[in-house]
């Protein structure tokens, strides 16, 4: 089981490389416990709120986990300010070979109100956190990058 510093490594790693699949002229990660999003890039003058997510799980499991609460409290999807979600589907993190899903919040707050979530799970630091559990393949057409598509 991995710590909560191993955790926040292991996502921030994932924020920097979403950005590596993205257009941008400028970028700012928000540093520390920030709820409302995790990237904001600018482009072309606009501007994108991104929350991104990085799952050992997924590959294993085929669920998509997402958050709505944590200690009783809202977060995650309930809290976030982000346009789109970047979902990282982590295969192998050794040698950074994942699928990436761009999904729009609008999209997950759609499939949660149509309960098409299988269903929810504690987990995270401590089982405080609640998540949504989806098949990922209602979101396979927000699949960006398609790590089998590279062989």
């Amino acid at each position: 089981m991995k710590n909560f510093k191993e955790d926040l490594e292991f996502g921030n790693k994932y924020e920097k490389e979403f950005l590596e699949h993205i257009d941008y002229d400028n970028f700012e990660i928000m540093k520390g416990n920030f709820k409302p999003y995790d990237i904001i890039v600018n482009h072309k003058d606009k501007e994108f709120k991104i929350e991104v997510k990085s799952d050992r799980l997924t590959h294993r499991t085929g669920n998509i986990c997402i958050e709505y609460s944590c200690r009783g409290k809202p977060s995650g999807i309930t809290t976030t300010q982000s346009g789109c979600y970047g979902y990282f589907e982590v295969i192998n993190d050794n040698e950074m070979i994942y699928n990436l899903y761009i999904i729009p919040t609008k999209t997950i707050k759609k499939a949660i109100k149509d309960k098409k979530y299988h269903r929810c799970i504690n987990g995270g630091d401590d089982y405080a956190s609640r998540f949504y559990l989806f098949n990922k393949d209602i979101f396979k057409k927000y699949l960006m990058y398609n790590f089998y598509d590279e062989e």
